[in-house]
């Protein structure tokens, strides 16, 4: 079980860290004493955690951790200060508002994961569903604090 959970705990931070950005894989002895101690007091007797160190472009450091706490696979996002950035948590039972929309718009849905992201800069949160479906395959919705849909909108650079 321990095997699964690290194997698990390790894929969710590799997407993290390559969908986020240009982030490195850091021993712990060199995330910044602020960052530690601030997450250590957020997230007591967290285990399993595996960070990283993000570069941005405005040359400021971040940090990025992805661990277990009280049983649930969670990451965590800290400018250089230890300022919590954002918190994203494993949710194991999706709320019925959710689970009713992809049964009411999916052919044969299965949830794959559901995430709870927690914005701290914005005050925003979000839920993140990974659905594979008959009709659309694996695809990724966003929902609003409400359970509104969130459709997404890409911008061309052309």
């Amino acid at each position: 079980m321990f095997f699964k959970n690290v194997l698990s705990l390790s894929f969710c931070f590799f997407f993290i860290f390559s969908v986020c950005g240009q982030t490195e894989t850091i021993p712990e002895e060199d995330v910044s004493l602020d960052v530690q101690k601030w997450f250590y007091s957020q997230y007591p007797k967290s285990s399993e955690a595996i960070w990283g160190k993000e570069h941005t472009a405005s040359s400021k450091e971040r940090y990025k951790v992805a661990f277990v706490f009280e049983n649930t696979k969670m990451s965590a996002i800290y400018d250089n200060e230890g300022d919590r950035i954002s918190e994203q948590k494993e949710i194991v039972t999706p709320h019925i508002t959710l689970v009713n929309y992809v049964q009411d718009n999916y052919e044969k849905p299965k949830i794959k994961e559901v995430i709870l992201k927690t914005d701290f800069v914005s005050n925003e949160i979000t839920y993140i569903m990974d659905v594979k479906s008959k009709d659309n395959g694996n695809e990724i919705l966003l929902f609003d604090e409400d359970f509104n849909r969130v459709i997404q909108e890409f911008v061309s650079s052309n």
